[in-house]
């Protein structure tokens, strides 16, 4: 029993420990003082892409290594798993010039690695 109750107050112990580090990390991000550990960026970053376009209404979907947006639709990372590319290709399809720009534009910057805004990312 005794043994038990030592576990118990070990893991207590161990888990407090943690919500104060995350704490102090959430202050420390609050005053923009950096982190002290490694950035992490978004995944999706690499060099592989994927490039669609809308071809005499049809879409065409090719793999490149090139991140140009072309003028009729969007380029964004390989690593997007179908089901989100057809989405955004009905998306496309279905909206303005205005939302067209504006995929064309989100979707430059998902795949766009000179953000250079680091993230903050607690590790217990």
């Amino acid at each position: 029993m005794h043994a038990v109750l030592v576990r118990q107050g070990a893991r207590r112990e161990e888990s407090l420990s943690d919500v104060i580090r995350a704490l102090e990390e959430q202050k420390a991000n609050a005053r923009g003082i950096p982190p002290l550990g490694p950035y992490a960026y978004v995944v999706g970053k690499g060099e592989r892409f994927r490039r669609c376009e809308l071809v005499d209404g049809k879409w065409r979907r090719t793999e490149t290594t090139r991140s140009e947006q072309p003028p009729y639709g969007f380029t964004i990372s390989a690593d997007v798993a179908p089901y989100y590319v057809d989405l955004l290709c009905q998306t496309y399809q279905l909206t303005d010039e205005e939302g067209k720009k504006l995929t064309q534009t989100l979707a430059q910057l998902s795949i766009n690695k000179a953000e250079g805004i680091p993230t903050r990312r607690y590790l217990p």
